[in-house]
């Protein structure tokens, strides 16, 4: 949750964790990805540095799969669209 804040600039919470998903990055690093659903909880009040922030864009949730560039990834969103879209009718 921390990171998440801190590269997006959004505060957040966890409601569940998805998966974990394991690769090798093009420069040979091997990389443990721990994927949680979380919800978005404002704005964070804390400065984030510019060069620790990342673009987020925020997209309707049909056009979702298509900005999603990895089979593994577009699989996951697959898999917890229900999910979402369950917290979604909470609100």
């Amino acid at each position: 949750m921390r990171e998440t804040e801190e590269e997006t600039g959004r505060k957040n919470y966890i409601v569940e964790k998805l998966e974990t998903i394991f690769y090798t990055t093009s420069r040979g690093e091997e990389v443990e990805l721990h994927l949680y659903l979380n919800v978005d909880n404002g704005k964070t009040k804390n400065e984030i540095e510019k060069e620790n922030k990342e673009e987020m864009k925020w997209v309707c949730i049909d056009e979702v799969e298509s900005e999603i560039h990895f089979d593994n990834l577009k699989r996951l969103w697959n898999n917890s669209k229900v999910k979402v879209l369950e917290l979604l009718n909470k609100k």
